[in-house]
């Protein structure tokens, strides 16, 4: 196989079945891909499911079509160098809830200066403007 496509749903909602596999599996063979098995990353909420013969974006086109309204990402893409040995990401409020500098902050007893310091930096950068400083009257 040389490409993978990945089914991802939100955590927790377990939306996602063995026969939606099935179906992708079927969708993609139809338009002459072959197939392979899926693999569950998370059960019911992520499955990578390996094909060729198919562009990656042909693949998540078709899946797209096929899985209508279900609300899942996709993500297609060759297997060849999908590893990566680093991984850079803005975890806060996305991949966790938690905004860690308040956890950092309430841990070393330092909430309310932190809290202050992040009120007067909101104020301090312009709303919609990513490219100059410019301090407000607000702060």
């Amino acid at each position: 196989m040389t490409h993978v496509l990945t089914v991802i749903a939100a955590p927790g909602t377990s939306i996602l079945e063995e026969a939606s596999a099935d179906g992708l599996r079927r969708v993609l063979s139809a338009a002459g891909a072959k197939v392979g098995a899926f693999a569950w990353l998370s059960e019911g909420e992520a499955f990578d499911l390996r094909f060729a013969g198919l562009t990656a974006e042909r693949a998540q086109a078709l899946a797209r079509a096929h899985l209508g309204d279900l609300p899942v990402d996709l993500a297609a893409q060759a297997l060849r160098g999908r590893r990566k040995r680093l991984l850079l990401a803005d975890m806060e409020s996305t991949i966790i809830e938690q905004e860690m500098i308040d956890e950092l902050a309430d841990a070393a007893g330092v909430s309310a200066q932190v809290a202050d310091i992040t009120r007067r930096a909101r104020h301090f950068w312009p709303a919609g403007r990513r490219t100059s400083w410019r301090r407000s009257p607000a702060a």
